[in-house]
């Protein structure tokens, strides 16, 4: 284990931190919302949904009844499988990646994205090669902190001790999930998280590259 890191773990979320999913995923919400009646949105009105839990978002924003919820989802699912491979990494993201990897800290995916997906997608640009554990959401762990506290258990099991740890996200659901188990968060400002809720991280990046710098002891 590097000791010069402030960090010996990191989490990271993938949609608006590792990933600009915002193509296949205003895409997929498009022509699901036509299927569903649900009013045309702007791309900036389109950007609420990416990252968050899709259930609470359709609920929220989308208001779409709790009857026609379990369809839209799947709907939506079957429409954002087409296309999910679109997305591109943002800049700078495999480069800290790999190099956080080669000091020696620990390394996680944490995301609210259903679980076979992020793993292709993490497969698929690249990232898994620096990712000692993949976790996404699942039946059993359906908000943020569930998905933070599975992927810290996998991490324990698999190292033992952690150190000090940190998600990096972009939404209020990777803060409030950092705060739910006890560890730091790192906003992404490069994601699509407003400014409101990138000011309740322990602390904020501008660029991916600034990590290491950031997080290195003095």
């Amino acid at each position: 284990m590097t000791s010069s890191y402030k960090y010996q773990t990191l989490l990271f979320d993938l949609d608006g931190t590792m990933t600009d999913s915002s193509a296949p995923v205003m895409a997929a919400l498009r022509v699901t919302f036509k299927e569903f009646g649900v009013a045309d949105h702007t791309d900036a009105e389109l950007q609420k949904y990416i990252g968050p839990p899709l259930t609470e978002s359709f609920r929220e924003f989308a208001q779409i009844s709790e009857d026609d919820l379990p369809a839209a989802l799947e709907h939506y699912r079957q429409q954002y499988q087409a296309v999910m491979l679109e997305g591109t990494a943002f800049p700078g993201i495999i480069e800290m990646l790999k190099s956080a990897h080669e000091a020696g800290i620990h390394t996680a995916m944490a995301t609210s994205k259903s679980e076979p997906y992020a793993q292709e997608i993490a497969d698929h640009l690249g990232f898994s090669p620096y990712l000692d554990v993949q976790v996404g959401a699942s039946e059993e762990r359906a908000d943020k902190s569930a998905v933070i506290a599975h992927a810290l258990k996998l991490l324990q099991d698999k190292f033992g001790e952690l150190g000090q740890c940190a998600i990096i996200g972009d939404r209020i659901h990777d803060f409030e999930g950092a705060v739910n188990n006890q560890i730091d968060s790192i906003g992404a400002a490069w994601g699509f998280g407003p400014q409101d809720e990138l000011a309740q991280a322990t602390m904020v990046l501008a660029t991916p590259p600034e990590l290491l710098a950031l997080i290195t002891v003095e």
